[in-house]
């Protein structure tokens, strides 16, 4: 029968295909593309691959492809007999179908052959990988840390589950990571990224500036701020935590200048020191709307300043007076109590008000 220029075509492809791969096409009519067709490989295996799968690259021959069904299957019962284990499974169900075996410690296992060729075990329980003894080993990894296991039930090894640590936070670790050493609590070893942030703005209050970056983007990335100068910066939460200040303008200053100003608008006070001349300072604070100057005085003599704004901040604190901004932003309220400290302390050192 004459074949139509399609199977023609199909035909020579196929014939060419396995002449590349070294073998030769026993068959001698063409079958159809999605009939097996008999060849000898190259090694002088005897096989019947289709030209379907020829054209789609899945070799000539079975057996030099490892994807023979008796060689596979025979090969699988080796994989498993290497473990100690035997297979029980009446025929071959596939590569990657599960196999009924039993491993060397007589558990009943279902391991596929593809997953067992490629280096897998073959036991789910030796393995860990079975539910039951990956759940009491996550019980056990999570107590060796301190720590207590809050999920009501086992929801897979890669899932999250909720845990308390030692000093009580509650975390979702997950049992993977708990087996190789990974799963402890963020912020007991600092990388929790919500107690990271907090700490870092914590610090620069401290250090009378404010954080301006409306979002943590990690210890290793620069964070715009503000200093107590006015000086805008993005320094590195890491640089800050380890000492190294937050502003680069305002290194080497000798902060020998206070001063208290006030925003009757938004109904604010503020107070902070700063070097020198005290008005480029003030400067700054009247284009932010405290352009009230209530206290202003500079050359205050080695850290009476620092020590002037650390004890208003602590007597502010005691009387439960909380800032609205910031460090050093308090209610109005509070101005008297500020200043009361302040003058006390300015006769103190023998300077006058101004």
């Amino acid at each position: 029968m004459r074949l139509s220029v399609k199977s023609e075509r199909a035909w020579r492809q196929f014939k060419e295909s396995v002449t590349q791969a070294g073998g030769v096409v026993v068959e001698t009519d063409w079958l159809g593309s999605a009939e097996p067709h008999r060849i000898r490989c190259l090694a002088g295996h005897r096989a019947e691959p289709t030209p379907n799968a020829v054209q789609r690259g899945q070799g000539v021959c079975w057996t030099c492809s490892g994807s023979n069904p008796q060689a596979a299957w025979n090969e699988f019962k080796t994989n498993v007999r290497k473990q100690g284990g035997k297979v029980v499974e009446s025929r071959w169900l596939g590569k990657d179908k599960r196999h009924n075996a039993i491993c060397a410690k007589g558990h009943v296992c279902r391991p596929r052959p593809g997953y067992v060729r490629d280096g897998g075990g073959i036991c789910r329980v030796c393995s860990r990988n079975d539910p039951a003894t990956a759940h009491a080993e996550f019980l056990a990894n999570v107590a060796r840390a301190g720590g207590q296991v809050v999920e009501e039930q086992w929801l897979g090894k890669a899932a999250p589950h909720r845990v308390m640590c030692l000093n009580g936070h509650e975390y979702t670790p997950t049992p993977k990571n708990m087996r190789v050493g990974s799963g402890y609590c963020r912020t007991c070893v600092g990388n929790d990224p919500e107690t990271a942030y907090r700490n870092f703005k914590a610090r620069v209050e401290e250090l009378g500036g404010e954080v301006l970056e409306p979002t943590w983007l990690g210890v290793g990335e620069p964070h715009e701020v503000i200093c107590r100068e006015g000086h805008l910066g993005k320094p590195y939460p890491t640089a800050v935590q380890q000492g190294q200040g937050i502003c680069r303008w305002c290194k080497g200053k000798t902060w020998d200048a206070f001063y208290v100003v006030q925003n009757p608008e938004i109904a604010t006070v503020k107070f902070g020191i700063t070097s020198g001349m005290t008005r480029p300072r003030l400067r700054f604070h009247a284009t932010q709307g405290f352009a009230t100057v209530l206290r202003a005085v500079s050359g205050l003599p080695n850290d009476a300043a620092p020590e002037l704004e650390r004890g208003i901040l602590a007597a502010l604190k005691e009387a439960g007076v909380h800032p609205v901004r910031g460090r050093e932003y308090f209610p109005l309220s509070a101005t008297d109590l500020i200043l009361t400290l302040v003058d006390r302390r300015l006769t103190e050192l023998g300077f006058t008000n101004g």
